[in-house]
């Protein structure tokens, strides 16, 4: 039987999200995207914080990525959560709205949001156990 929140390589997630992230550039070319935090929580949720850079500033995006269905047809891996997350979430949004949304130093969480009280800042992020926050 799988765990309810499985063991992912948050470090391999990482390095899977940047290179699908070029998937996407033509659509968000004007931002440089980099995956500053990531975990996996109760549910099956995985949390992804994405430093997004532009020429008039940086703002923290988080993405709630609903992994359940992974899990129940036994394909929960790093490259499936990755093309998840840009695919499914990514791929159409308004990143310069939300950027623009965001507060400088706080996490912008877009919708759809699967919890409540997701945290506010990357110091918040590195309290939670098991989560991988860069230090880039």
């Amino acid at each position: 039987m799988i765990e309810e929140t499985p063991d992912v390589n948050l470090a391999n997630t990482r390095a899977i999200i940047s290179a699908k992230l070029e998937l996407i550039q033509d659509e968000h070319a004007e931002f440089e995207l980099t995956p500053v935090a990531l975990w996996l929580g109760e549910g099956c949720i995985f949390h992804v914080v994405l430093r997004a850079v532009h020429a008039a500033g940086e703002a923290l995006i988080g993405y709630e990525v609903g992994a359940r269905p992974l899990l129940d047809h036994d394909r929960l891996t790093e490259a499936e959560l990755a093309m998840m997350l840009v695919w499914d979430y990514m791929a159409g949004d308004n990143i310069p709205g939300q950027v623009h949304e965001a507060a400088a130093g706080q996490i912008r969480w877009t919708a759809p949001r699967f919890t409540d009280n997701q945290p506010r800042t990357l110091a918040e992020v590195g309290e939670i156990p098991g989560a991988w926050v860069s230090t880039d």
